[in-house]
């Protein structure tokens, strides 16, 4: 009686080909979704939170099956609209033309306000991958990041701040018109760049779905979701938002309206994922082994 075992060895090359999860990968992606520009106007009024756009490069490293680490740099823009309805009155001030007592009285009415900041993040990444497909992806990714504030500045875009007296001894309200000589006036045109800190931390997350393209499938489609968010509170000015006297605007983010200034980021995003270096090599070896007993 004869019996053939068929025995069949597999020379597993798959950790070491082109198609496998380890190696180096350099990516590119572009994104957009809420940038926000974190404050509270408490009592003062609103805040609505803005769009922002997101680029970013960097260079990722898999050093095993599913784990890898990765830096980067990212540059997005962050937008705020604050919108302010409130008045403030200070008594007992003595009129310099004519010596009499009053009162003044500043209305904000529906002021709009727009902040905008734009930024270059530089994050540490870890990451974690697993398999879904043949073709398809899952990457997950938690990152520590340092920010560099480029640029920081707000601009009035609608709504007035209104500046009149009363005149209490004789009952008399000299709100609602304009005499500028005389310190009445409605006053609007307000921009100007911020001071806040330039320095930030912040932590992030994303999750991606990497497809695989063509034959060799070096190259990546990626696509998925992002978050971050800047902890570092960005406050450095505590002033009066408004002064009568000199007209000047300060600005939501530098005044006592907003105590604590973070930013935010939320949207989707898309890219590419190139793996570089490494060599293809051929398919694994098939081997056929017939035993007779």
């Amino acid at each position: 009686m004869k019996k053939v075992l068929l025995s069949l060895i597999i020379a597993l090359t798959a950790a070491t080909t082109v198609n496998a999860q380890k190696g180096n990968y350099f990516y590119a992606n572009l994104g957009g979704g809420l940038h926000n520009i974190n404050y509270a106007t408490g009592s003062f009024g609103s805040k609505t939170p803005g769009l922002g756009f997101n680029a970013g490069i960097g260079w990722q490293w898999m050093f095993s099956e599913h784990f890898g680490i990765g830096l980067g740099i990212n540059f997005n823009t962050q937008k705020t609209s604050g919108k302010l309805s409130f008045n403030e009155s200070t008594p007992n001030l003595t009129d310099k033309e004519n010596g009499l007592n009053y009162t003044q009285n500043v209305s904000f009415n529906g002021l709009k306000e727009v902040d905008k900041q734009s930024v270059l993040d530089f994050p540490l990444s870890l990451y974690y991958q697993t398999k879904l497909s043949e073709r398809l992806r899952l990457l997950i990714g938690v990152n520590g990041f340092y920010t560099k504030v480029l640029s920081q500045d707000y601009k009035i875009k609608s709504g007035d701040i209104s500046v009149g007296k009363f005149f209490p001894d004789y009952n008399l309200d000299y709100s609602g018109i304009v005499d500028k000589e005389h310190g009445i006036f409605n006053v609007s045109d307000f921009s100007g760049d911020t001071k806040l800190k330039k320095a930030v931390y912040g932590i992030g997350a994303q999750a991606l779905f990497c497809y695989a393209l063509g034959e060799k499938r070096r190259t990546e489609f990626t696509f998925g979701i992002y978050s971050a968010y800047r902890f570092t509170n960005q406050k450095d000015i505590n002033g009066k938002i408004f002064d009568p006297e000199t007209t000047e605007y300060h600005g939501i983010t530098q005044s006592n309206i907003a105590d604590k200034i973070s930013s935010c980021n939320l949207g989707g995003i898309v890219g590419l994922r190139f793996r570089v270096g490494g060599k293809e090599k051929k398919p694994a070896l098939i081997m056929y082994h017939r035993t007779k007993y």
